[in-house]
């Protein structure tokens, strides 16, 4: 599998990977070379080394958190200390493990995957001095390592099921023939690229396209890097203490990757990888896709008609646009971005006006998102299901 290196910018913006049990999570942002024109490699090389600080810093990060919470157990009452213990010294220590062996994780996953960001983000590990990450940049490490838990092991499957199961069989039933190689299939807002990888087993020409640099660095090392099925472990709640029915629930562990994508598939030559902003993208490849899939997508633009547009360009005639996701406008909280929020309605009328005919809609199943499956609080959505077949320009 092909994976282009990129340069990365010091904006933030949400992905695929930004949804979640906090519903609105940004990620860090990435943009081809060719689209930086506006900001400094200096810019640039700061950025990456923010993205290798969250990386290496977790442990110290939340280790001292921990820390906290232990001065705080030992402001109690001799009474309630005693009430507590040994359950809580020794639920302490097997956080202190579960975060030592998440930092082995990510401290590998950068190490490896540094390279998907280009020359910079290894200029950025090499002359890593240890600086701290902010707490917003240690939240999207741990939505990471949820993103691994949802895409790449058993724990995500019934989320897979629930997304990406009518996606694929949807695309399997408007391409049945044995030549689907000849046809392109975009996946933008990839994530940690599961879909756009299942996509390409299926036979398809695929091209996943991700923004966040978190996402690129990991799906790097997913795709071309790991060797074998459930090698790695994580601990993707143990930063979680509100809501759990256990001090077990909190530290149990999560194997990956449930398939390992160098060895499982026979068509690794028909997928690709392309870093950067999906609007900013594909220039001269008007036409050229059968088909765009988006999945959990659409409400990360602050003007969802531009993404539409968008889509319209590069689809051939007769190509289809299927797409499943909630509308969770990313940028809905933020006063000083542009947001615009429709209506799914208006959505499909916005289509309808721009080149689209809706062939097929619907309402999913509730369905979560890199949730705790254990926990007292879960986000549901009831997700937009629809296929537009592209009918004409604009």
């Amino acid at each position: 599998m092909s994976t282009a290196a990129s340069k990365t910018l010091p904006d933030e913006s949400p992905s695929e990977g930004a949804h979640g049990d906090a519903e609105k999570e940004s990620i860090a942002s990435s943009e081809t070379a060719n689209c930086c024109s506006n900001h400094s490699e200096t810019e640039e090389l700061e950025h990456m080394k923010s993205v290798v600080d969250s990386f290496l810093y977790y442990n110290q990060f939340y280790r001292r958190r921990l820390s906290n919470k232990v001065a705080q157990f030992q402001t109690l009452s001799d009474a309630h200390k005693k009430l507590l213990e040994p359950h809580h010294s020794e639920h302490t220590r097997e956080l202190m493990i579960c975060l030592e062996k998440n930092q082995s994780i990510l401290e590998m996953l950068i190490c490896e995957g540094a390279a998907a960001l280009g020359t910079l983000g290894e200029r950025a590990l090499l002359t890593h001095d240890g600086r701290a990450a902010s707490p917003d940049l240690m939240s999207k490490i741990n939505s990471t390592l949820k993103q691994i838990a949802r895409e790449w092991s058993t724990e995500g499957k019934s989320e897979r099921d629930a997304t990406f199961g009518p996606l694929l069989k949807e695309l399997e039933s408007c391409f049945p023939d044995d030549s689907r190689e000849k046809h392109h299939i975009l996946v933008p807002g990839s994530g940690l690229s599961r879909l756009a990888w299942e996509i390409s087993c299926a036979g398809f020409t695929t091209v996943g396209c991700e923004f966040s640099s978190f996402m690129l660095i990991s799906s790097f090392v997913l795709l071309n890097i790991l060797t074998e099925e459930n090698e790695f472990t994580i601990f993707p709640y143990v930063s979680t203490s509100c809501n759990t029915w256990s001090y077990s629930d909190r530290v149990r562990a999560v194997t990956f990757p449930d398939v390992c994508p160098t060895t499982a598939s026979k068509n690794a030559e028909l997928m690709s990888m392309r870093p950067g902003d999906f609007l900013s993208m594909f220039n001269g490849e008007d036409g050229k896709y059968s088909a765009v899939v988006t999945a959990w997508f659409i409400d990360t633009a602050h003007n969802v008609i531009e993404y539409i547009e968008h889509i319209n360009r590069l689809l051939q005639v007769g190509g289809v646009w299927i797409n499943s996701g909630p509308l969770t406008y990313h940028f809905s909280d933020t006063p000083e971005e542009l947001s615009i929020e429709l209506p799914f309605e208006e959505i499909l009328r916005i289509a309808s006006l721009r080149g689209f005919r809706i062939e097929k809609e619907s309402r999913s199943e509730p369905s979560l998102y890199a949730a705790d499956k254990r926990s007292m609080l879960r986000y549901t959505y009831e997700c937009a299901f629809f296929v537009a077949v592209k009918e004409s320009n604009i």
